[in-house]
């Protein structure tokens, strides 16, 4: 007896798995199938439209508002943001002194590296003292000090003496004119001076150039 009750049992648990598996639907079984992958990658590309989604990031980055205009020309100069808190009382004296230090220290080496860079001596004063303007205006840090640096100078000096040499100006006379004929049939006469700030500011520029590229 106990046997037979036992035989029905496992006849009616066959049963009920039978039934269990006819009864789900198709699509479970469809999404349980393994599929080629020939049919994933085109249910991926149906999936990920590249072009939608780089249209909707591309109207998102580009759509202006006044909010979003304020907030580039604050990050642009963020003296708009600073310069209100500043406590005057507490921090003017501090800061001129030591501007004054600074300032002091900075003529004769602004003079020593625009030498090493080939250039007149008032064109390190320049650098000096333009660089600290600029980055008043657009500095995120007030821990960074900006200015003429030592390395940067000898690097363009090569470049400047080898150029100047070149066309033919004499490297130890800093007044002395052109002797090439290319400078003397010109209209736009540059002298030894002249051309030297020309090829660093050419040179620093391109340097900008390939940074910010």
């Amino acid at each position: 007896m106990s046997q037979t009750n036992c035989r029905m049992t496992s006849l009616e648990a066959n049963n009920a798995d039978s039934t269990l598996v006819l009864s789900t639907p198709p699509s479970v079984n469809a999404k349980n199938r393994k599929y080629s992958p020939v049919i994933l990658e085109e249910q991926e590309r149906k999936a990920l439209d590249v072009k939608k989604i780089a249209v909707k990031k591309l109207k998102k980055c580009c759509s202006c508002t006044p909010t979003k205009a304020k907030d580039f020309f604050v990050d642009l100069f963020p003296v708009i943001r600073w310069f209100p808190k500043y406590k005057w009382k507490e921090w003017i004296l501090g800061d001129i002194m030591s501007g004054l230090i600074v300032g002091i220290l900075l003529v004769p080496q602004s003079i020593a590296y625009s030498l090493l860079a080939g250039q007149e001596p008032i064109y390190g004063l320049y650098t000096s003292f333009f660089a600290c303007i600029i980055y008043f205006l657009m500095g995120t840090s007030r821990h960074i000090s900006v200015g003429i640096f030592g390395v940067l100078c000898l690097m363009i000096g090569q470049v400047v003496d080898r150029e100047v040499q070149y066309f033919g100006f004499d490297l130890n006379d800093v007044n002395k004119t052109a002797q090439s004929e290319m400078f003397n049939q010109s209209t736009d006469f540059c002298d030894r001076s002249c051309f030297a700030i020309r090829v660093g500011s050419t040179l620093t520029f391109m340097a900008g150039v390939y940074q910010v590229s």
